[in-house]
């Protein structure tokens, strides 16, 4: 029978491995490595795999990748900066108008993961929330809630970049 900690026992010990490292981020099986320009991704890269190496890590070399754009957990990393990926964008806004408690559940777990491109998300979502996910309120579609989901849908597709100083990345999978 597996042990349902041990997923969080890999973290920590991965974390634990890589730590002191500023520009080293573990999740699970995956290492993003970043830098402000080149030398410092390499310098990183190479703490990373001298790291690796110390603790018997092996790296499978064909899943290793240094690339300038990175898909990553619903977002995307730029020479540019943060965005939300355009896929993701593209499912909310191809989502059919709700048509009951859980589908405005649905739409507004989705737009979630982008509240930080979105200025005033909680402003935008609250007819929403507060006229058709409180317990003892009848369902009901009116204009304010259809302006609400287009103003949200707008305002993903509008999400500003946000930005940072970081123009390299790698991403490792272990083996």
């Amino acid at each position: 029978m597996r042990i349902k900690s041990v997923p969080n026992v890999y973290q920590q010990r991965m974390e634990q491995v890589f730590e002191g490292l500023p520009s080293v981020k573990v999740i699970m099986n995956d290492i993003i490595i970043h830098g402000h320009n080149t030398a410092e991704h390499d310098t990183q890269l190479r703490a990373v795999f001298q790291r690796s190496q110390d603790n018997n890590l092996r790296l499978k070399k064909s899943k290793c990748h240094i690339q300038q754009d990175m898909k990553f957990h619903g977002h995307v990393f730029t020479t540019d900066g943060l965005k939300a990926d355009p896929e993701k964008v593209s499912a909310v806004v191809q989502m059919p108008r709700p048509t009951d408690k859980a589908g405005v559940q649905r739409l507004l777990a989705m737009v979630n993961y982008a509240s930080k491109f979105i200025p005033n998300m909680s402003d935008l979502t609250a007819p929403l929330r507060q006229s058709l996910l409180q317990q003892k309120v009848e369902w009901h579609w009116e204009e304010q809630q259809e302006a609400s989901c287009k103003a949200i849908k707008e305002s993903l597709v509008l999400a500003p970049v946000l930005q940072y100083n970081t123009i390299q990345y790698s991403t490792i999978h272990f083996i």
